[in-house]
């Protein structure tokens, strides 16, 4: 049997380590780094539609916590209705790649270009 871990209240306060929560990344952070904009996938089990999204086209500000994109119910899937979305940064290619670390795009994508550009009333639809 393993012996217990000691309690907080064991451990004498010169010997705690205090574990200070680590803030989310801003969309301006992401910015610094070359990140343009974001990976939006329908997580509606009939559709899995996936589409890059510019932060400029989704009206974003620097000071937003990239998490809060998908709270709020703000993104609507364009083939489907679906407000369940996951997102995740468009990281730019890694070097000597030629394709970003998420992955390629869709060849409909590419001749459609940017399709995440239409609003209605406060969503974006994707």
């Amino acid at each position: 049997m393993r012996p217990r871990p000691p309690a907080r209240e064991d451990v004498p306060p010169s010997k705690r380590i205090e574990a200070d929560p680590i803030a989310p990344p801003t969309i301006g952070y992401l910015r610094r780094q070359g990140v343009t904009g974001f990976r939006v996938s329908c997580t509606s089990d009939v559709c899995r539609r996936s589409t890059v999204v510019s932060f400029d086209t989704a009206g974003l500000s620097d000071d937003l916590a990239f998490p809060m994109i998908e709270r709020g119910g703000r993104l609507v899937c364009s083939a489907c209705g679906s407000k369940r979305a996951s997102v995740m940064p468009d990281w730019p290619p890694a070097v000597g790649t030629g394709r970003g670390a998420v992955g390629m795009i869709s060849r409909r994508e590419a001749e459609l270009g940017d399709v995440a550009d239409r609003r209605c009333d406060d969503r974006l639809i994707f």
